[in-house]
């Protein structure tokens, strides 16, 4: 019996978590990547979840266990009828789609998630009403939920998405749920309408949940997730925009899940303990990170992550009320885990500028620590908060002085002082391993001394975790204001931080996302007008606009992203360049009432912008209208898939000349994807040409701010891009036969798994 519901579990989490990308790539062709769009979904999905399981609290309070199971198979049966998944986009969609793409989820998928979102209390509690012996504590099957969620999240990536198209994958699931669906026949068996006797009187127990506990479970659900998202944006963004990474901090938050709800767990004991150096570590690992040792700053964060989320996990499997309260039970954790979701997706982007959210959940969880420990053991007294703030305040300090101290410089100056030779002999020698160990060094010593307030860790109870680490917080904040960039402005929504800084030689305002350039210029009037970074006159930029289909007097061009408007200074007189953005702060930046970069402004009548999906709008262009047709759209250092897809560029040749062409700018540290794009055009028999603009002399002035790129070029015959081979210190190739090959990229079938730089 075991096997059975442990299996019925595992699949019904398992269908939850691929339901979800399988949408998202049937909605992004159709509805495009707005942040109304994600939004919308989001919601949707985590209100599904919470409407499921408040469902399954009120039916079995309602209809008791016997005549719920008859309406869940009912129900069950009822929504394979609708079944396979299929999302079309029948009628126009308008310009604010939310109230489309909410009666749209509805009705392609919104019955079957919410009868899957129903399942894993509901069958917990079918099991307590089982004669098992186990009976009377069912929430070990949530493990079970977890790990079915666990290997989703692995298999959709790696075994499903690289090998089966979209329509396959429906096809699938529905088949997943039909036999779902026979598995739930058996559970329903197997019920009794009441508990069995073996059933303790703690578990028999009806009385209703105090609203304190009802509040520190919606807190322990609210944390991991908040900090889960917190985390994943920080790391995936700011620190290492690889493909992909995002999937290694949810793994880490469902093992937390599934080790909390498990017989065997660590003791809760060392998890507090663990909790509390996360708390600690935190400090240093978002203020004072280290780009240079990623493999140590990545885990370190993740097993941050994993220590809090474990505690509070931990602190919901421990305190578990009885078996009659269920379902109310796991109500709460979803209200929790939902108001994490909007708390980071919806309110934060918003209401911050950096990724504030992320401390802030740190500081919540040091503030959940320590009022769950015992309250004899609290020191609540004024001395005691200022005690562990300046705790705080002297570790910080003392961090902020090691990592700016040159310890090298400091041993030589002493040893000359004192007469020592410097220039030779011992002295010398230990000058030069400082010298070539000081980030090593650096690095151990801030480690240490961070874990210094942890002298403590015996009396941790009667430590104000919160004032210590708001301590140190607000002076590295200050550090990090002060020995950081020259930071003009930054902005933040859906889409992203973003920042521009300025370069005090040369006074260079740079847009960055994440880690990621996204242009930059000089706004001296001899440099106003001069393209730099990756759209540099003496790279592949310069090339594309000095082909002869670019010297048209009546040109007209297409360019899907705007970064800072670069592109537009190869504007001349009588040219039309439309630039296609998503993103409004990027617009807000180039042609708003105080412009920071003076690209498009400078060239306003040769420009024009237009807001939205670039792939949607530039489908209302006429047939046949640009000259050239060019994708620079990145959301940090990434592509969105949807533009890049075989239906994209078939959408972007309509619009193009028959002489005309499509140009890409695919740079990117991690995917190579020029056997996509040969793939495609080999599908739509165009030329392809393309170049790695990586051998220049950057020390020479006429190359000053140019950046590596890849560049790649398509058309409908050689002739509109042949003069391309002719430019000199540059390699413009047609793609070489020997070019890893890849299936071809479509709406219903992409991955990114056989391009990856491993």
């Amino acid at each position: 019996m075991i096997i059975l519901y442990t299996a019925t579990i595992f699949l019904s989490a398992f269908l939850i978590f691929l339901v979800q990308p399988i949408i998202g790539k049937l909605l992004l062709p159709l509805a495009g990547g707005s942040s109304s769009v994600w939004n919308t979904c989001m919601l949707f999905f985590q209100t599904l979840m919470l409407a499921g399981y408040c469902y399954t609290h009120i039916s079995q309070k309602k209809f008791g266990v016997g005549k719920q199971t008859n309406v869940q198979l009912g129900l069950m049966l009822a929504a394979l009828l609708l079944l396979p998944i299929t999302f079309t986009a029948s009628t126009a969609i308008p310009e604010n789609p939310t109230l489309w793409l909410l009666i749209n989820l509805f009705k392609s998928t919104g019955i079957p998630f919410f009868v899957l979102a129903t399942l894993s209390p509901m069958l917990q509690l079918w099991f307590a009403h089982t004669n098992h012996k186990l009976a009377g504590n069912p929430f070990f099957l949530y493990a079970a939920s977890n790990t079915g969620s666990f290997v989703a999240l692995l298999a959709y990536p790696f075994l499903i998405e690289p090998f089966v198209d979209l329509t396959t994958q429906t096809t699938l699931w529905a088949a997943g749920y039909a036999i779902l669906t026979v598995l739930i026949f058996f559970c329903r068996k197997s019920v009794k309408t009441k508990f069995p006797e073996q059933a303790d009187e703690k578990q028999q127990d009806t009385e209703s949940i105090d609203k304190k506990t009802i509040l520190k479970w919606i807190v322990a659900a609210f944390i991991p997730s908040s900090l889960l998202m917190g985390s994943t944006l920080y790391i995936t963004t700011d620190i290492a925009p690889v493909p992909l990474l995002w999937i290694l901090p949810l793994m880490v938050f469902l093992i937390t899940f599934i080790m909390a709800f498990s017989p065997r767990n660590l003791p809760f004991r060392l998890i507090e303990k663990m909790a509390v150096v996360a708390v600690f570590a935190f400090t240093v690992a978002f203020d004072l990170y280290f780009n240079q040792y990623l493999r140590m700053t990545i885990p370190l964060h993740l097993l941050i992550l994993f220590s809090i989320g474990l505690y509070c996990h931990t602190y919901l499997a421990r305190s578990k009320p009885a078996v009659n309260n269920l379902t109310a039970f796991y109500a709460w954790i979803s209200v929790g885990g939902m108001l994490g979701g909007v708390f980071n997706t919806i309110v934060a982007p918003y209401i911050f500028i950096g990724y504030t959210e992320y401390p802030l959940i740190i500081v919540a969880a040091a503030a959940f620590i320590y009022h769950n420990s015992k309250e004899s053991d609290r020191d609540h007294s004024k001395p005691a908060r200022l005690t562990a703030l300046a705790t705080g305040v002297v570790t910080a300090t003392s961090i902020i002085a090691i990592r700016s101290s040159d310890f090298s410089l400091i041993l030589r100056k002493l040893a000359a002082r004192h007469y020592f030779e410097v220039n030779t002999g011992v002295v010398f020698n230990i000058c030069e391993w400082l010298t070539s160990n000081s980030l090593f060094l650096k690095t151990t010593l801030v480690i240490l001394i961070a874990m210094t307030p942890l002298i403590y860790i015996s009396r941790i109870k009667r430590f104000n975790l919160v004032a210590a680490v708001i301590g140190m917080m607000l002076c590295f904040y200050a550090y990090e204001t002060a020995a950081s960039d020259n930071v003009i402005f930054d902005t933040r929504n859906f889409f992203g931080i973003k920042k521009v800084s300025i370069k005090p030689e040369s006074g260079a305002r740079i847009l960055s996302h994440g880690s990621t350039n996204h242009g930059a210029q000089i706004s001296a009037p001899a440099w106003r007008q001069t393209p730099l970074t990756y759209y540099h006159r003496q790279g592949p930029a310069g090339d594309i606009f000095a082909l002869p289909v670019a010297q048209k007097e009546n040109f007209k061009a297409g360019i899907i992203g705007l970064g800072v408007g670069t592109l537009a200074t190869y504007a001349k007189p009588g040219n039309e360049f439309t630039f296609y953005e998503i993103d409004p702060d990027i617009i807000d930046m180039v042609s708003g009432e105080f412009p920071i970069f003076s690209f498009i402004c400078d060239n306003a009548s040769q420009t024009r912008l237009i807001a939205g999906d670039g792939r949607l709008k530039i489908k209302e262009a006429p047939a046949n209208y640009y000259d050239l047709i060019l994708l620079d759209a990145f959301s940090s250092d990434a592509i969105p898939m949807h533009l890049i897809t075989n239906e994209a560029v078939q959408t972007y040749l309509q619009c193009l000349q028959p002489d005309g062409v499509l140009a890409l700018h695919v740079t990117n540290r991690y995917l190579n994807l020029l056997p996509v794009l040969k793939k495609i055009a080999e599908a739509n028999d165009l030329k392809i040409m393309f170049t790695n603009d990586f051998d220049f002399d950057a020390a020479n002035k006429s190359n000053y701010m140019r950046k590596k790129c890849i560049y790649v070029v398509m058309a409908r015959s050689y002739e509109p891009i042949i003069a391309l081979k002719e430019v000199k210190n540059k390699t413009w190739q047609e793609m070489p036969s020997d070019t890893h090959e890849v299936a071809l990229w479509s709406d219903s079938f992409s991955s990114i798994i056989p391009i990856l730089k491993w």
